[in-house]
C-alpha cells in the first residue's frame, strides 16, 4: 500500500474526525465537555487551525518515510523527536532545562545515528543511491517529529489554559488536520504519483478492499485502532506531565519494539540485526534516562523508601 499512501492519509483522516465526534458527543451528554470548553475552542479556532496544519503535515511526511524505512528504524528516529521537543516547549512555553537534561537529548542524538549506519544497505550492487535514499527517508521522519512537537506543545498550552477535556483537543483538531490535508491535495498527489487523480484513488480504493493483499482492509483497521488509543494515550499524558514527557515516555519500549522488528514478521519481514544497532538502542535509551533523570531518582528514593 505505500503507492497509495496520500490515500491512506485521507482516509485514516476522516476516521478519526468521525471517532473523534463521536466520543466528543458522548462526553458531552455525561457533562465530561461543557460549553465553557466548546467556547473556548471556538474562540482559539486559530490555534487549532495551526494544530491542524501541523498534524497534517507531520502525518503525510511520517507515513510517506516510514513505509519506507526498515520497521526497526521508525521508533529509534522517533526518539529523536525529543531535541524538537525541547526546543519548542522552550520558545512556546518557556520552560527550562538542566545540563543533563541536554545531555541526555545528545546522548539520544548520537544513538539514533548509530542505530542508522547498519541499517545501510551492503553489498556490491547497491547503489549510492540506496544510501543516500536511507538518509534521506531518515531526516523526513525526523523532520515530521519537528511539527509534532509543536503540535504536541501547542496542545499542552490549550489543556492547561483551557482546562479542556483531551477529547476536545482531538475533536478540533483533528477536523483541522482533515481540512488542511483536503488543502493539501495538489502538492501531496505530486509527489504520490505520476497517476491522473481518478485513477489513484480508484487504484487506491481497490487496493484498500483488498485488491493488492487479502490482509487489507483488517490490517488498515486494526492501524486504526491502536493509532486512536495511542493518539489518547499521548494527550493524556500531555496534560499530566507535558510535552517533552510524552516523548521520552516509552523508553522501555523503544528497544523492543526496534529488536522485534528484526524478527521476521508475516508481511514486513525481518530488519538487519547488527551489534552496532543494539549498541545505538543503549544510546538512545540512556539519552532518555538522562533526561528523566529528576524522575528516575524520585522513583529510586521512592522505591528505598519503601
Amino acid at each position: 500500500m505505500k503507492e497509495y499512501t496520500y490515500f491512506i492519509s485521507q482516509f485514516a483522516t476522516l476516521s478519526y474526525v468521525f471517532a473523534y465526534s463521536i466520543l466528543l458527543f458522548q462526553r458531552k451528554s455525561i457533562g465530561k465537555v461543557n460549553n465553557s470548553m466548546l467556547q473556548y475552542a471556538r474562540n482559539n479556532w486559530n490555534i487549532f487551525a495551526i494544530i491542524g496544519a501541523l498534524e497534517a503535515t507531520t502525518f503525510l511526511l511520517a507515513l510517506y518515510s516510514a513505509a519506507r524505512l526498515p520497521g526497526s528504524l521508525i521508533s529509534v528516529i522517533g526518539q529523536g523527536g525529543i531535541l524538537w521537543s525541547v526546543l519548542f516547549a522552550r520558545l512556546i512555553l518557556g520552560k527550562s532545562f538542566d545540563r543533563l537534561q541536554l545531555l541526555g537529548v545528545l546522548v539520544v542524538l548520537i544513538g539514533v545515528l548509530t542505530c542508522t549506519v547498519p541499517q545501510l544497505p551492503a553489498g556490491a550492487l547497491v547503489t549510492q543511491q540506496h544510501r543516500f535514499e536511507l538518509w534521506a527517508f531518515s531526516g523526513m521522519y525526523l523532520l515530521s517529529s519537528a511539527f509534532s512537537a509543536i503540535s504536541f506543545t501547542l496542545k499542552e498550552k490549550c489543556l492547561k489554559e483551557g482546562e479542556l477535556d483531551i477529547i476536545i483537543v482531538s475533536c478540533f483538531g483533528s477536523l483541522a488536520q482533515c481540512i488542511f490535508t483536503f488543502l493539501l491535495l495538489p502538492f501531496t498527489l505530486a509527489i504520490a504519483t505520476n497517476l491522473p487523480p481518478q485513477v489513484y484513488f480508484q487504484k487506491g480504493f481497490a487496493a484498500f478492499c483488498g485488491a493488492t493483499h487479502s490482509c487489507m482492509p483488517w490490517l488498515f483497521f486494526a492501524y486504526m485502532f491502536a493509532n486512536l488509543s495511542l493518539n489518547l494515550s499521548g494527550i493524556a499524558l500531555t496534560k499530566r506531565g507535558g510535552a517533552v514527557g510524552t516523548f521520552v515516555i516509552g523508553t522501555v519500549l523503544v528497544p523492543i519494539t526496534s529488536l522485534v522488528f528484526c524478527l521476521n514478521i508475516p508481511l514486513l519481514g525481518a530488519s538487519r540485526f547488527s551489534w552496532i544497532f543494539v549498541g545505538g538502542l543503549l544510546f538512545t535509551t540512556a539519552g532518555s534516562l538522562l533526561y528523566n533523570h529528576q524522575k528516575v531518582r524520585n522513583m529510586l528514593q521512592n522505591g528505598a523508601g519503601k
